[in-house]
């Protein structure tokens, strides 16, 4: 009878301890008591093959995103959530990737100096339930002739580690005052970068080599 005692007490004491080590993560592997727990929610799982960053016309599709409470933008660092001309500070939830075991990759719509077209992939360390950094990937921007564009393709290596390329073109009307014929000046810089750590590396720079690699993504 003690014997058998013993046995259900080890049994009982397992199913509970179990049971404790069980409910700290959810089915997603996210602290069930973190406190990025809803702004977690309303960012959408994406398995990636390959996934364009940009930003849209108007703000409608897929990167619209959700809009975050002002408690849950509180949660993000400072200067991502910083308030615009407007006074606004408007962050917008769209998708979430993998990196890794621990990291979580949460691209949101944040602010710019008007409204919210900036794409940044922020960091999610779920074991330290923190952000441990950002990059912005995404962003438009325009005024009188002068345009700006930073667009994105990020996708899995080989090795499943999360890589980058990145292109910025801006256009800028040249002064009327200066110059009669109305010709525009075009710069062009192109990254490959490597963004399988919080602290992102530039792996290539080469505009020849990226245009001939990656070239049919810019037509797209």
């Amino acid at each position: 009878m003690i014997k058998n005692t013993s046995a259900f007490l080890l049994i009982f004491m397992a199913i509970i301890i179990f049971a404790g080590c069980e409910s700290v993560y959810d089915s997603n592997g996210f602290k069930r008591k973190s406190p990025f727990r809803t702004s977690l929610a309303k960012f959408k799982q994406m398995d990636i093959d390959t996934l364009k960053i940009y930003v849209p016309r108007e703000m409608r599709g897929e990167y619209k995103g959700k809009l975050l409470t002002r408690e849950e933008t509180m949660l993000f660092p400072a200067e991502v959530v910083d308030k615009n001309i407007n006074g606004r500070s408007e962050m917008f939830a769209t998708y979430k990737i993998k990196i890794d075991d621990n990291y979580v990759g949460l691209i949101a719509r944040t602010p710019s100096p008007e409204i919210s077209t900036s794409l940044k992939l922020l960091y999610y360390n779920k074991e330290k339930d923190k952000i441990d950094g950002y990059i912005e990937l995404g962003e438009v921007w325009a005024d009188e002739g002068n345009v700006l564009k930073l667009n994105s393709y990020i996708f899995k290596d080989e090795n499943k580690k999360l890589k980058s390329f990145t292109s910025l073109i801006a256009t800028y009307d040249l002064d009327l005052e200066i110059d009669k014929s109305g010709k525009q000046i075009r710069y062009e810089k192109f990254f490959l970068l490597d963004l399988s750590k919080t602290k992102p590396d530039t792996i290539s720079t080469n505009e020849k080599v990226l245009k001939k690699i990656f070239g049919k993504l810019l037509l797209k």
